[in-house]
């Protein structure tokens, strides 16, 4: 779990931008936001001008590294381990191909939840009325009609 933190830490402080809230304005019933440009944590406290540079160098190493898709194997690999715990499913070493996770990224969209927990509940067929039939009291009446009205192939069974 620990080193899932650490992952997803590094990911979010490093790679992942956000938009920053800097103004509310009121202008009559309507209200106007306004947000900085989108930033990751990192690049807001470079901005700040107060980090040591032996810490800068260090964090310049770990942003200039390929290692975004990286983060997020291991971050999907922990996860995977996780909810194989949680259902009573024996963890092995698991030795997940980085190609396999690229290729899985452009169609895992599809899937809708990408949660590994997230299991949906199979439809179970229904055999049962949710209201009550509103021709029950008059149907035989109608059926009369459709006898009386319609050609006599229909109810037959015969084809003419």
């Amino acid at each position: 779990m620990n080193q899932m933190y650490m992952a997803n830490r590094l990911f979010i402080n490093f790679f992942q931008p956000s938009f920053k809230l800097l103004e509310t304005q009121r202008i009559g019933g309507k209200t106007v936001r306004r947000h900085d440009a989108p930033k990751t944590p990192y690049n807001r406290l470079i901005e700040l001008h107060t980090l040591r540079a032996e810490l800068r160098g260090h964090f310049d190493d770990i942003t200039h590294a390929p290692a975004p898709l990286k983060l997020l194997e291991t971050i999907q690999l922990y996860q995977h381990q996780l909810a194989r715990i949680a259902v009573g499913d024996p963890v092995g070493d698991k030795n997940s191909d980085l190609t396999v996770f690229l290729q899985g990224l452009s169609v895992i969209w599809q899937k809708g939840a990408v949660n590994p927990l997230y299991h949906p509940a199979p439809s179970k067929p229904r055999h049962w009325r949710t209201r009550a039939d509103p021709f029950t009291d008059v149907w035989n009446e109608i059926e009369c009609w459709l006898k009386d009205e319609a050609a006599p192939n229909y109810f037959s069974g015969s084809k003419t």
